[in-house]
């Protein structure tokens, strides 16, 4: 069963997305967990984008 409000909530995936993506630039460090955590949201967005109640874990 797909979710009412998919879009608003891939709109805040990708924002979450982005803003982790961002914070890259401030903390070089810590590169491979944000890139983790970013392609998890990226995950998330795509499965709702297809319809899918989104599950963190979907690929396990």
């Amino acid at each position: 069963m797909p979710l009412t409000n998919a879009a608003s909530w891939s709109q805040m995936c990708d924002a979450q997305a982005k803003m982790i993506e961002n914070m890259t630039r401030f903390f070089p460090e810590r590169q491979d967990e944000l890139t983790k955590l970013s392609r998890d949201w990226r995950m998330i967005q795509l499965q709702l984008e297809r319809g899918n109640v989104p599950r963190i874990n979907a690929d396990k």
